[in-house]
């Protein structure tokens, strides 16, 4: 009985894994196109279905060398899978979601392919046990590697003003810095200032002052903070910038903290040289179930962007 639940449970869960990733070529149907463009689209989303298919085909018979197989790709597009969902819906516990549900299950069926090849082969567990520890980090650091910085101390609150600092970063906020976009091999090179010398409200404002960013991808300097906020209600977020330069982006987003779809974000995108303090104010509506409102600034190109006295207020 131990010997087929061993042999079964990693066969059982690469096929139901291969028949969900598989639901999603149902969005090539469209009554616009024609039969056969649906039909060709319908094929052409089944790629990754082969594919992985042709995995299990292996492991079902050659189990170290299928799981292998089977690690890697559920590993080696992790930080892609993260990244194109980021894009997309700007919350990171949703994109970890959405990774946790398409490559988990080959991730541990493919963990399982290879118990079962060490315990036919009568080879010691702790063997297992290593290269699955090794697989799980690579996870974690395939899933991590754009995670930004963070400095916490829950008794500084929100520190929307930017005025409690520690180790050259506001307390409470994530940021996108050198550090974090040099892991991705990006390239950047920028400073993070708290400035003292030029505030509109507090001691100090928050500044960056950008030499270089890469120009691919999601990888710009910037920072952003998710607030508890009221399902259902209205807030006006408001806040004061200075620019020279720089392409500056303010996303504003309602999403829920146990993941799923969020409303449709509200974004300030300008290139404008700002030389005075300038206010901005936008109002964001959290949609029924949405209970985090997020905001995010992401800066592109060359120059400096300066932001202080960040304002949400319930209408």
């Amino acid at each position: 009985m131990k010997t087929k639940l061993i042999h079964w449970t990693p066969r059982v869960i690469c096929i139901l894994a291969i028949l969900f990733v598989s639901m999603f070529a149902l969005d090539s149907f469209s009554p616009e196109l024609s039969i056969w463009q649906q039909i060709g689209g319908f094929l052409m989303h089944l790629i990754p279905s082969y594919i992985l298919l042709v995995f299990l085909l292996i492991a079902w018979k050659w189990e170290l060398v299928g799981g292998v197989l089977l690690l890697l790709i559920s590993l080696g597009f992790s930080p892609f899978i993260y990244q194109h969902n980021f894009n997309m819906n700007h919350s990171v516990l949703m994109s970890l979601q959405i990774i946790f549900m398409i490559n988990f299950p080959f991730m541990l069926s493919g963990s399982l392919f290879i118990w079962e090849h060490f315990i036919k082969n009568k080879k010691r567990l702790n063997n297992i046990s290593i290269l699955l520890l090794v697989s799980s980090t690579l996870f974690i650091n395939g899933c991590n590697g754009s995670f930004k910085e963070r400095q916490y101390e829950k008794e500084v609150g929100r520190n929307l003003g930017f005025e409690v600092v520690k180790n050259g970063l506001p307390i409470n906020w994530f940021f996108y810095t050198n550090k974090t976009i040099k892991k991705l091999d990006a390239t950047a090179d920028f400073d993070i200032i708290s400035d003292q010398s030029d505030v509109k409200e507090g001691k100090q404002s928050l500044k960056f002052v950008i030499r270089k960013c890469n120009t691919i991808g999601r990888f710009y300097p910037g920072f952003f903070k998710e607030f508890e906020e009221t399902s259902g209600k209205i807030y006006n977020v408001s806040f004061w910038v200075k620019n020279y330069g720089c392409e500056f982006k303010v996303i504003l987003s309602a999403v829920r903290a146990k993941g799923g779809v969020p409303c449709e974000a509200r974004t300030i995108s300008s290139d404008e040289n700002i030389k005075e303090w300038k206010k901005y104010v936008v109002e964001r509506k959290m949609c029924e179930g949405m209970d985090r409102l997020r905001f995010e600034v992401v800066l592109q190109g060359s120059g400096t962007f300066q932001i202080d006295g960040i304002k949400i207020d319930k209408q």
